[in-house]
């Protein structure tokens, strides 16, 4: 007979995906670890902190459930691509409990993140995980709660039932690859009006990092052509390309330096330490709208103004893909 342990391992991806998310919602810890392996490692990017084995990640996860205990992990999106899954989702909740410097005041927060996994044998072997906006536009600026903030991601039905953007035909894939792999090898270069090609015309990107929406092609111009003269060293080689149909999730990493002031941050040659997720909509051959986050030694800094050896180290870059 075999053990409950044996058969996970005969789980889909999508099933053990589904198996978490239902055990986060719980908040309770030791049914989220169950879906972990021993030697799992979790990289919260935000904190720039990574947690490796369940001793260090039942202390983490139940610090982040008893500092937001309204947090609804009800996903708004989930991509699944061989053993890797990406699940987006969004939510409003409380600062119940200190976490992180923040004190417990029961402010609002609005998150919207995105979490990235990696399965082995039915369990989690690691995650990389990204959340903010309007957490992080109060955390970095001090400023006020109506900055233009992203809205929450729609909550569409049952997410445990496969429907809407979980089905795609093997055509709407090719196609949503190729036109990924064109459009990183346009940023690769800091080309953007190349870029812009892979763009719809009222294409919109929201840059969860810094709170901002940008929406049409002129806006999108500007924006990019900032973001490349700003970090022209920046190469978003990818780690991992997930792609399901219309929707395709892109994991990079980078090391560069500020060449001019981005966002506040000033242009004094500074090594960035960069890691990187984006999620895609693509349609008719083109990208109608985007999410990107990214952050770690970068936040450290701008958060705390220091360095701190608990950063993730940055990925490994792959072949020219």
């Amino acid at each position: 007979m075999s053990s409950p342990d044996s058969n996970r391992s005969l789980l889909t991806t999508r099933e053990v995906i589904d198996e978490l998310f239902t055990a986060a919602k719980t908040g309770v810890t030791s049914d989220v670890l169950a879906w972990w392996q021993p030697d799992g490692v979790l990289d919260d990017i935000t904190l720039a902190r990574r947690f490796a084995g369940h001793a260090e990640l039942y202390p983490y996860l139940d610090w982040y459930y008893r500092a937001l205990p309204d947090l609804d992990f009800t996903p708004a999106r989930i991509v699944v691509d061989g053993d890797l899954a990406a699940v987006e989702w969004a939510e409003r909740c409380h600062l119940e409990g200190p976490f992180d410097g923040l004190p417990a005041d029961g402010r609002e927060l609005r998150l919207r993140a995105l979490d990235l996994f990696g399965i082995r044998d039915g369990k989690v072997a690691w995650e990389s995980s990204w959340y903010g906006d309007g957490w992080l536009r109060r955390r970095l600026s001090g400023a006020a709660d109506d900055q233009e903030i992203p809205p929450p991601l729609p909550r569409g039905p049952s997410w445990m039932v496969r429907s809407g953007p979980d089905r795609r035909g093997d055509a709407s894939t090719s196609e949503s690859r190729a036109v990924i792999r064109s459009l990183f090898a346009a940023a690769a270069e800091g080309d953007t009006e190349g870029a812009l090609r892979w763009w719809s015309d009222g294409g919109v990107l929201d840059d969860v990092t810094i709170a901002r929406r940008i929406a049409g092609k002129d806006a999108l111009r500007s924006y990019l052509a900032d973001y490349y003269r700003s970090l022209p060293d920046l190469h978003f080689l990818p780690r991992h390309v997930l792609v399901d149909g219309p929707w395709a999730v892109v994991d990079w990493a980078e090391t560069c330096h500020v060449a001019e002031a981005f966002d506040g941050v000033a242009s004094a040659g500074r090594v960035l330490r960069l890691r990187g997720v984006d999620v895609f909509e693509i349609r008719d051959g083109v990208v109608v709208h985007e999410s990107g986050w990214y952050g770690d030694g970068w936040f450290r800094d701008r958060l705390e103004g220091a360095a701190d050896p608990s950063i993730p180290p940055e990925l490994p870059l792959g072949p020219a893909w």
